[in-house]
């Protein structure tokens, strides 16, 4: 009986283990790098940009702006959006099972359409925008894992 329970209390541990292995590595290789990347991006785009909608209230009234806001796209929101396709694509086997592949998909599709557009804009980029909530669904994911690892 003894024997038993020992195999059995050490199968439970074993599965227990590689459970938590398992939500560390979906935090450390999928969401936690996609969160810290859109929080970069959300922070230069609520603080500087886009100049259009600045423009219409008033705010942007120097070249100088619309050169730095387009600097920060080129140099930092691009190469974050790039970072976070690849991630999603190489990681896509880390998605929480309470999670959904979805607003990810969607995501990239913006991602593409939108370093397009900075290259040539048109008229139907406007079906294309940042996916509404997506930064939150990242969040709300990231502190839902949190809770069920023990570190």
């Amino acid at each position: 009986t003894t024997l038993v329970a020992n195999v059995l209390y050490d199968a439970f541990k074993n599965t227990f283990l590689n459970r938590q292995e398992h939500i560390r590595k979906q935090l450390s290789e999928f969401y936690n790098p996609i969160l810290t990347l859109l929080s970069v991006n959300a922070d230069i785009f609520e603080k500087i940009g886009p100049p259009a909608r600045k423009l219409i209230v008033g705010e942007y009234q120097k070249e100088e702006n619309f050169r730095v806001w387009n600097e920060l796209v080129d140099l930092v929101i691009i190469p974050n959006n790039n970072v976070i396709c690849d991630i999603v694509k190489a990681n896509m086997h880390l998605i929480s099972d309470d999670d959904s592949i979805s607003p990810y998909l969607e995501f990239i599709t913006h991602a593409f359409v939108y370093r397009e557009f900075r290259k040539k804009p048109f008229e139907d980029y406007e079906k294309f925008q940042f996916p509404g909530g997506f930064h939150e669904h990242i969040s709300q994911q990231r502190d839902n894992l949190k809770k069920k690892v023990r570190w």
